[in-house]
């Protein structure tokens, strides 16, 4: 519920938060990490996800933040008829 109705704080009842890029590129996904940082700490988040779809090499991102302990990160792409996953 928007917090103009509930009447709650930004920072209340918030769970997570996502990042979702096809193909991203390192320069991409470092964006994004920052933009997650910010709403990690301006907004309590207690967890990030960033997605990458259908990366080149299947690339995961390194991610130099100090959420570390609340960010979690996947590639998926698709492996013939499967679609394949690595998480970090």
């Amino acid at each position: 519920m928007p917090v103009e109705e509930s009447g709650a704080s930004e920072t209340e009842h918030n769970f997570a938060v996502w990042a979702l890029k096809r193909q991203a590129t390192p320069e991409e996904a470092k964006e994004d990490f920052d933009k997650l940082d910010e709403m990690f700490q301006r907004l309590c988040y207690p967890l990030g996800v960033f997605v990458n779809i259908d990366p080149k090499g299947h690339a995961v991102f390194p991610y130099y933040g100090k959420f570390s302990d609340r960010l979690y990160m996947v590639t998926a792409w698709l492996e013939g008829m499967a679609v394949e996953t690595f998480w970090k």
